[in-house]
């Protein structure tokens, strides 16, 4: 399971922070909707977005608000068949794995907004943003699931 994570973490960190790719977002209307979503008008996409196979993909998936229900209310076997080669089954049953998607997903989100926690401000400083802070936000992450971070590594995809 960790191999997996890890493949998605490389991915991640390589679409927003290598290649600058813009956050999944969109504008909120005066009813509050928008934000972050898994594809965008314009294509972009969320950290869970980017996950999701061109053709398996459907407007009625941001109804989904986390990885659980994601992958609990759609199939979606050729992207679990992607990230998870040898065992899709797993993809919603292994240990730990669910946590590291939805972790993700709020690193994205979170630094998509430029929301910052207390302790975090107090641990990195203030003023964090964009990329920055979810460069950062995402070292956090590979630390606490035992992965490897491109600062870590000769390359990011190893």
């Amino acid at each position: 399971m960790k191999e997996e994570m890890q493949k998605i973490f490389d991915h991640v960190w390589d679409h927003f922070i290598t290649e600058g790719n813009n956050f999944g977002t969109s504008p909120r209307d005066e009813d509050g909707d928008g934000g972050c979503a898994y594809r965008t008008a314009t294509g972009d996409r969320c950290a869970l977005g980017l996950l999701i196979e061109d053709d398996e993909y459907i407007p009625d998936m941001e109804q989904a608000s986390c990885p659980e229900d994601l992958f609990a209310w759609y199939k979606l076997p050729k992207t679990k068949k992607k990230w998870f080669p040898h065992r899709p089954w797993e993809a919603t049953r292994g240990p730990g794995f669910l946590e590291f998607l939805t972790s993700l997903q709020s690193v994205h989100d979170w630094a998509a907004e430029d929301r910052c926690t207390e302790a975090d401000e107090m641990r990195w400083g203030k003023g964090l943003k964009g990329k920055a802070l979810m460069a950062r936000s995402m070292k956090d992450l590979s630390v606490r699931f035992g992965l490897l971070c491109p600062d870590d590594k000769e390359t990011c995809n190893g």
